[in-house]
């Protein structure tokens, strides 16, 4: 049977993280779609991970190669794709059970909708909740957002979107690694609907091996270059686009001061008194890692 989605995940040395991301797309409710996976030559234990997954279920199409980098995995993926719809997902995150059915519905609903992902909740390497940070819901507000140069009006590896469209804007561009989602939705805006769905279908983890972690800095700016080079396509002013107000201070914190401060705010107290000691523990002379720790202990 032809599948209707393909699901598209990249794996490179991902093995502590691997088997929930697998198994939470192998328990989709939606049965009906093709899971692709690129080990994109990986060193440690994800290709022994992977093969034993491939012998369990059969819509696991496994291909494994030396290393050739993510954008390249991810358009190899799509080329063999066989779906009308294409499923991202990454190696260190879980989809929610429901996740392929709610949005299949929603496209099937709109056939103008290129384009639909989910609201995220960002869970630290144990998988405990930190928060669900804002997420724009309709086309105008998601591309108002990519043109700023801000990641996540979208969470890719939450995304679905029609196959053909993909190919009608030219598939992922390596030029803006690691900011290649951001161009991709801009260049999909370009010719159709895009949209989140107000609920949370994806667990995005954050992890100092991550690439938002590790590529901060070229992440940001790759994304900044997107968002110009979509003005330009669109004939609109050449202004550079500004980073979010709180930027520059995440960029100067260490990421267990970012982590509390975004439990906090979620109201996940526990784990932000977790992340506030230890982040004090590191730096016991800095007076706002006390105050942190203080409005962990007070809850606000």
């Amino acid at each position: 049977m032809q599948p209707t989605i393909s699901v598209l995940m990249p794996v490179y040395n991902a093995e502590r993280y691997l088997p929930e991301a697998v198994q939470s797309i192998l328990k989709q409710t939606y049965k009906n779609f093709e899971f692709l996976i690129v080990d994109d030559g990986s060193t440690d234990d994800s290709l022994t991970i992977l093969n034993r997954y491939t012998t369990q279920d059969t819509r696991i199409k496994l291909i494994s190669r030396p290393n050739t980098g993510y954008i390249k995995a991810l358009n190899e993926m799509l080329e063999r794709s066989e779906g009308e719809f294409i499923a991202r997902m990454d190696a260190d995150d879980i989809s929610d059970c429901r996740r392929f059915e709610i949005q299949l519905e929603k496209m099937r609903s709109n056939p103008n909708l290129v384009a639909v992902g989910t609201k995220l909740m960002l869970v630290d390497p144990e998988n405990n909740d930190l928060y669900s940070p804002p997420t724009p819901l309709d086309h105008d507000s998601i591309d108002r957002q990519n043109l700023k140069g801000v990641g996540l009006a979208i969470c890719h590896p939450s995304v679905m979107f029609r196959r053909k469209a993909a190919f009608r804007v030219g598939a992922y561009n390596e030029r803006f690694y690691p900011a290649e989602d951001v161009d991709f939705f801009l260049r999909l805006a370009e010719i159709g609907d895009l949209e989140n769905i107000d609920y949370i279908g994806i667990r995005y983890r954050l992890h100092r091996q991550s690439v938002g972690h590790k590529h901060r800095t070229s992440q940001i700016q790759a994304a900044y270059e997107s968002a110009l080079a979509a003005m330009g396509r669109r004939k609109l002013p050449p202004s550079p686009p500004h980073a979010p107000e709180n930027e520059t201070v995440f960029r100067q914190q260490a990421y267990t001061v970012v982590w509390a401060w975004w439990a906090l705010q979620g109201k996940n107290f526990r784990t932000a008194r977790r992340y506030a000691i230890l982040s004090l523990l590191a730096c016991p002379w800095d007076l706002d890692r006390w105050k942190l720790l203080a409005c962990c202990i007070r809850k606000r």
